[in-house]
């Protein structure tokens, strides 16, 4: 476990060092990306309040067809999150230099996956998380639902729910390339 914080304390550390930058062109890429990541939240609930008012005032399709259309959009997305997942997992952990010099040193394997797998889920999962969060807050704030709720959600629904569809796409990444040394 000590492994694991040590090479965590350090991606933190790099993360905070490239984001304090302070050259002005990386301190204006970083403006330029926190303007683009937060227009991005913000018309994504508006489009979702606006879906969903819609859907349920104008089209009066009722809460139970809505559900069944949102279930539909979370596997679409699931599905999405687990390719995208997939793809960033065969970049970081098995075409990265850092992965070759980790597995050089005392760090048990598996705790180096660990890491990878947590990096790589953060990774390509971030603007996934702006965007369900997003979403949320447009369909809660429509039916007023507590604060309670989209703590819940949030971290008892949509985080599980993103880690097994990372942990899906871990496994089939690891059984196509499992399959493709037999041929």
């Amino acid at each position: 476990m000590r492994e694991i914080f040590f090479i965590l304390k350090f991606k933190l550390l790099f993360i905070f060092k490239t984001a304090l930058d302070s050259k002005w062109g990386a301190v204006l890429k970083e403006l330029a990306s926190v303007a683009v990541f937060t227009g991005f939240a913000l018309s994504t609930f508006i489009s979702s309040n606006y879906a969903t008012a819609y859907l349920l005032s104008e089209a009066k399709i009722g809460l139970f067809l809505f559900h069944r259309i949102l279930s539909m959009l979370l596997f679409i997305l699931f599905v999405l999150v687990s390719l995208g997942n997939m793809i960033v997992a065969y970049s970081t952990l098995y075409k990265s230099k850092d992965i070759e010099f980790f597995l050089t040193t005392p760090i048990k394997p598996i705790k180096i996956y660990t890491v990878k797998f947590l990096d790589n889920f953060f990774y390509s999962s971030s603007t996934m998380f702006i965007f369900i969060f997003s979403i949320l807050l447009g369909y809660g704030s429509y039916l007023g639902k507590p604060l309670h709720f989209y703590l819940f959600s949030f971290f008892g629904v949509i985080v599980p729910f993103m880690l097994m569809s990372a942990s899906l796409s871990i496994i089939i990444l690891m059984l196509i390339l499992k399959l493709s040394k037999k041929n």
